[in-house]
């Protein structure tokens, strides 16, 4: 591996960890004043891409409740839906989701 490589390497690998460290820090601003439990668990549910009825069964919650967290989570363009079908793009932003505490 030659010396400049490495630098880039550091270098995209520091950035990711800024840019994590930004979104986990948003996604924190976002959960004030909801219910951070519930949203958490939707997020982690969703990470990795789920069906509605899925994170339905995961956070054991009525209907209602449910569409107004994935609703929220859409606004602020967190998450993606297509046909009942969930899930994060922004890798970043699926990182920062596995920080997130409770």
């Amino acid at each position: 591996m030659k010396p400049k490589e490495s630098r880039k390497e550091l270098f995209d690998r520091n950035e990711e960890y800024e840019g994590s460290k930004i979104i986990l820090n948003e996604l924190n601003n976002f959960l004030k004043n909801r219910r951070r439990e519930l949203y958490i668990k939707a997020l982690r549910t969703i990470r990795s891409g789920a069906r509605w009825s899925e994170i339905k069964r995961e956070l054991d919650i009525n209907s209602k409740i449910l569409n107004d967290i994935l609703k929220n989570l859409k606004s602020a363009m967190i998450i993606e839906e297509d046909n009942g079908y969930y899930w994060i793009e922004d890798p970043i932003t699926k990182e920062a989701v596995k920080k997130l505490r409770l």
